[in-house]
């Protein structure tokens, strides 16, 4: 039998384990996105199993309603619910990336095809990819069926959400934790026997 408690911090602990996978997938856009929905679910959850274990015991439902989460506290839980509605009802969550590449070694030999390219274009874009690693990063443009590889000395990757704009979306999961971590770590000091 389980003591008072324990489902309420599994279900943290599991959002825990998913918030681990994050930072290491930053660079690897659909396990990020997947490990994001995933941490998104299990954190959303924490308070409904803690409601359920927790809903009878003397003095928790006062004790719950009486907890007034701070201005930021309530945008981070408003944002992480629609980010969970969208995620379970509507659509996938796919990051928004902006990019920020520095030291971009372009042959000048390549000059006047990636010009003529970007003008035929009716976006003035071109379809690239961006990999490797930390001091061997690249750029791998396509263009007409080849793929031109241009290295770049720095990739700087930020990952948003629509619900959070103007914050990457990594430090949102982890602002969202530590709140929960917190709840939690309240929750079994006052009321686990």
């Amino acid at each position: 039998m389980n003591a008072r408690g324990d489902m309420t911090q599994l279900k943290l602990d599991e959002a825990r384990f998913f918030l681990e996978h994050l930072a290491p997938n930053y660079g690897e856009e659909r396990k990020f996105d997947f490990f994001l929905s995933a941490f998104i679910s299990a954190a959303r959850s924490v308070t409904w199993v803690m409601r359920s274990e927790y809903a009878e015991v003397e003095g928790w439902p006062t004790w719950f309603e009486s907890i007034a989460p701070s201005e930021e506290e309530t945008a981070l839980l408003k944002g992480t619910t629609q980010v969970r509605n969208r995620a379970q009802k509507s659509s996938p969550l796919r990051t928004m990336t902006r990019l920020k590449i520095g030291g971009l070694a372009i042959p000048e030999a390549e000059l006047p095809r990636l010009e003529l390219a970007l003008t035929k274009s009716p976006t003035a874009q071109l379809p690239a990819h961006v990999g490797g690693s930390r001091g061997s990063y690249f750029v791998e443009i396509k263009i007409e069926g080849d793929r031109l590889r241009l290295p770049a000395e720095t990739v700087i990757i930020d990952r948003r959400l629509e619900e959070f704009p103007d914050r990457n979306i990594l430090s949102v999961c982890n602002a969202y934790y530590s709140t929960l971590e917190s709840l939690v770590g309240q929750c079994r000091e006052r009321f686990d026997a």
